[in-house]
């Protein structure tokens, strides 16, 4: 044997063991606990903005405080990347290691309806050429093949296995073909081409339409994981702070602007004024709405309490601490329970303390004076009111209002239609996996050695190894007797099914 013809044998059986490890579950397995594990993450995990991944101090600052605040677990956490999903080493593998099983998959499923198609295309009237000949079948994929002797007539055999698939196989059909070649032994006057004799075929499929559907569930989850890898490698994402009433959020990256506007024509209303690539939209803040521009998708929910603060006259009068700006309005937003801020009136020597309550969104308001320890001035608001505050009787009021504070979420996933196309071929397929498939193919004809003359030949080839041996049990109760295995040897021990090369 030469080298190359053992490399040709080497790398053969090297792809033939990687074929039947990929066609195993456990791989599938895997990846099915990896999914689930990054998406219990996503839904119970911070993850990082996606503003702050072109900048890397940021983004490792950012990815470092939120690990400390869940302990002794933060670093393992952090090393499997859960906090920013979208580049964990963990979806990397995933994809890797569905890539490849469900090719494999997907080559045996369309491995197992090429070969029922092989079956049930076969001219069953197709004179046989001998007893015991086995009707060629397609070994694209495992193949589970038997043949044996009976004592028992030909006809019984026939029927006690007819009987048989018309309970487990809704689809039978019964064929009786000519033996072309005379059972021996043979005389010498008799013509080897005449008929001697008929064979009985009997083909037996379960639900063979479900074949059909099964594969759906491989090319679904190929488009879901093709669309998650475009998703990954041409998308971004923004999520930015918590707005706040007036507040102004910039990405300089993706030529992002989101202002949320307040306007206060009669009654107090907010609209989140969106330019993304120089398109300009704006949405409503009262409520979660979801709008595209530029093949982008804004997501806009009103998630947080906020409060809209402003002097009754327009004059400039407040300001934030550590800011020497005065402003006619400043907007706040309460990213937690039990959350406060505070706000200065320089030219009233005055300071308002705002407090979140920890059970619910509503506020406690206390102002204070730079002569006093004690608020001069408290109040209560709940979601939905409003208060004013009067500076001295002839002066402007403070006017507060509650507004919600927006959660804005900006994404380009041009792939991710096909994530939502692929599920649905996921459930189409995956419902055809519900109720099991098979065929069976028997061939029974007389087989007269010299010692007897009532002796059966059954040829038992099927998809799986349980029909065909739940086919022999019975065979056995009929006549237990030495049995003929593949090879034609005569043995007392049971033969097991045999595997045709390539299978």
């Amino acid at each position: 044997m030469t080298t190359r013809s053992l490399a040709r044998r080497w790398l053969w059986g090297l792809a033939n063991w990687v074929w039947h490890w990929l066609r195993r579950p456990w791989l599938a397995i895997m990846a099915g606990l990896i999914g689930l594990m990054l998406a219990i993450a996503v839904l119970q995990l911070p993850q990082l903005p996606g503003q702050l991944v072109d900048e890397q101090a940021a983004a490792a600052s950012w990815l470092l405080n939120t690990s400390t605040a869940y302990g002794i677990w933060g670093n393992l956490l952090l090393a499997l990347g859960l906090f920013d999903v979208l580049r964990s080493p963990l979806l990397f593998l995933l994809l890797a290691l569905l890539l490849p099983t469900v090719a494999a998959q997907l080559a045996d499923q369309l491995g197992a309806l090429r070969q029922l198609r092989a079956v049930q295309s076969y001219p069953l009237t197709t004179p046989a050429a001998a007893p015991g000949e086995a009707i060629p079948i397609v070994p694209v994929r495992p193949l589970y093949r038997w043949r044996g002797i009976v004592h028992a007539k030909p006809e019984v055999v026939a029927s006690l296995l007819e009987s048989k698939f018309a309970v487990d196989f809704p689809d039978t059909t019964r064929v009786d073909v000519p033996l072309l070649a005379p059972t021996p032994p043979v005389a010498e006057t008799e013509n080897a081409e005449e008929p001697a004799g008929t064979e009985t075929r009997l083909l037996g499929t379960r639900f063979p339409r479900l074949l059909l559907l099964r594969p759906l569930l491989m090319v679904g989850l190929l488009m879901a994981v093709i669309g998650a890898w475009v998703a990954l490698a041409f998308g971004w994402q923004v999520t930015a702070p918590p707005l706040a009433p007036g507040e102004t959020f910039r990405s300089a990256n993706r030529n992002l602007v989101l202002h949320y506007s307040v306007a206060m024509t009669g009654t107090l209303s907010g609209v989140l004024e969106t330019s993304i690539q120089g398109d300009e939209i704006a949405l409503p803040t009262e409520r979660a709405t979801r709008q595209r521009a530029q093949r982008a998708m804004i997501q806009v929910r009103p998630t947080y309490p906020g409060l809209w603060i402003a002097t009754s006259n327009g004059s400039a009068r407040l300001t934030l601490p550590g800011d020497a700006k005065l402003r006619p309005s400043v907007g706040l937003v309460f990213a937690s329970p039990g959350s406060e801020e505070s706000i200065l009136i320089p030219d009233q020597g005055a300071g308002l303390r705002i407090v979140q309550k920890a059970t619910s969104n509503d506020f406690v308001l206390e102002l204070y004076r730079s002569d006093t320890v004690q608020p001069v001035y408290r109040a209560e608001l709940t979601q939905g009111g409003r208060l004013s505050l009067p500076f001295d009787p002839r002066d402007a009021e403070l006017v507060i209002s509650t507004m919600p504070g927006l959660q804005v979420d900006v994404r380009y996933l041009p792939g991710l239609w096909l994530v939502w196309f692929g599920l649905v071929l996921v459930l189409a397929g995956g419902l055809a996996f519900l109720r099991p498939t098979a065929f069976v193919l028997a061939q029974v004809a007389p087989w007269t050695p010299a010692q007897t003359a009532e002796t059966t030949v059954v040829v038992l080839q099927s998809d799986h190894s349980d029909t065909i041996a739940g086919l022999r049990a019975i065979l056995t109760e009929l006549t237990p007797s030495p049995e003929t295995s593949e090879t034609g040897e005569e043995s007392n021990d049971e033969p097991s099914p045999l595997q045709p090369s390539g299978a």
